[in-house]
């Protein structure tokens, strides 16, 4: 930061005395976690879809977040939730009376982010990983971009805020955020090679992954788990659809 204003450290601060920025980003970080260990196979959580509109507009989003975060702790072991409980509270009694910004400036902003990333470091230990794992690892990525030009229109709405336009805080332009790309590519995939083989989605509207994961397993001969197996019996005699 500034001068000698906020000095720069490595691990959360535990001062009092921040701007309340910081302490919304620690909350972010907290809220993710909880998401994270109660729902740990969600490939779209709170971070990917709430962290810009938190950061930019944090009065408005930390209601919501609070929301989803009990009932992501309902799913949660009663002692690593009290954990959770216990780091929510530590950080609002850190905000006291001050008031959560409608709308935060880039300096408020670098104190959320701030908050959030050293909030977020304790959770963040990289997860083991076997020999096979690293093996199927991805060898080749690949990054492109593409240009979305819309006028009068409204390419990406936010249904958390009345599904207005996303727009930017600071410059005011619109934008598309990578799931609803994500989702479009799928929607043309399932579109064009509907019926193909290796065509089909995982990721399916108004669908239970959980059984498109099955599914998949079992198209790949990989051993399944005790429910899996229950649930592959159960499909088998007509209890479950037997494709994605």
């Amino acid at each position: 930061m500034r001068g000698d204003e906020h000095p720069m450290e490595a691990t959360c601060n535990q001062e009092t005395t921040r701007d309340v920025a910081y302490y919304c980003g620690q909350l972010m970080a907290v809220y993710v976690a909880i998401q994270r260990k109660a729902m740990p196979e969600v490939g779209v959580g709170v971070a990917e879809r709430y962290y810009t509109a938190a950061s930019a507009n944090p009065a408005f989003a930390m209601g919501k977040l609070a929301q989803l975060s009990q009932h992501h702790l309902g799913k949660l072991d009663p002692g690593l939730a009290y954990y959770f409980e216990s780091k929510i509270s530590e950080i609002t009694v850190k905000i006291g009376n001050r008031k959560i910004p409608v709308v935060m400036n880039m300096e408020q902003q670098t104190e959320f982010a701030l908050g959030y990333y050293q909030q977020s470091a304790p959770f963040c230990m990289p997860p083991k990983r076997n020999k096979e794992e690293i093996i199927m690892a991805i060898d080749n990525r690949y990054e492109f971009l593409f240009y979305i030009q819309c006028r009068n229109g409204n390419p990406n709405g936010d249904p958390d805020m009345g599904n207005a336009p996303r727009m930017d805080p600071q410059d005011l332009h619109g934008y598309v955020t990578d799931v609803a790309i994500k989702r479009r590519i799928r929607n043309y995939v399932q579109a064009a090679y509907a019926g193909k083989p290796g065509m089909e989605m995982l990721i399916r509207s108004a669908s239970n992954i959980n059984t498109g994961i099955a599914r998949a397993k079992e198209l790949a001969q990989v051993e399944l788990s005790a429910k899996g197996k229950k649930r592959s019996v159960r499909r088998e005699k007509g209890c479950l659809p037997a494709v994605l």
